[in-house]
Parts: C-alpha cells; structure tokens; sequence
C-alpha cells in the first residue's frame, strides 16, 4: 500500500493507494483499492475507488465500485468496468 501526502509526477501501479488531503498525482493511477483526498490530474484505474469529500479530479476514471462524497470535484469521464465474474457469465 502507498500513502502519498506529497507531491508526485508520474505513473502508479500499486495494489492500494491513498492519497492524503495534502498530496497531488499527476499522471496515470493503476491500483484494486484507491481512496482520493487530495487532487489527482489524469486517470485513475482501479477496481474499488473513493473519492473523500476534499478529494479533487480532473481527468477520466474507470472503476468497478466507486463511492463519491458529498463535497468532493470531479470533472472528466466515468467508466464503469464490468467484474470479472460478470464479464465471465456472458
């Protein structure tokens, strides 16, 4: 797991990532668990996503299961991934 309370540019692949009010990502996030406090510019990519109400995105996101708090920003495109389990049945 990674917890980012500060600034980073780049690409992340992880199994679970939280990004703390005080950190920002810049750049393509890849994870089965993501908590968004801070701000995130680029897509995120994850099975499970929860975007806190001081979180803050600007870009696309696909996801499984998302929760979304009353207060926090998004801006950008929303695509709902299907299960494994789903995508097996057809």
């Amino acid at each position: 797991a990674i917890h980012l309370a500060g600034t980073h540019l780049g690409d992340i692949t992880c199994k679970s990532l939280i990004i703390e009010m005080t950190g920002s990502v810049t750049g393509k996030i890849k994870a089965v668990d993501v908590r968004v406090s801070g701000m995130v510019v680029g897509e995120i990519s994850a099975d499970n996503l929860q975007i806190t109400k001081s979180g803050r995105i600007d870009g696309s996101l696909s996801y499984q299961r998302i929760e979304i708090e009353d207060g926090a920003t998004v801006e950008g495109q929303f695509l709902q991934k299907k299960s494994s389990a789903s995508a097996a049945k057809e």
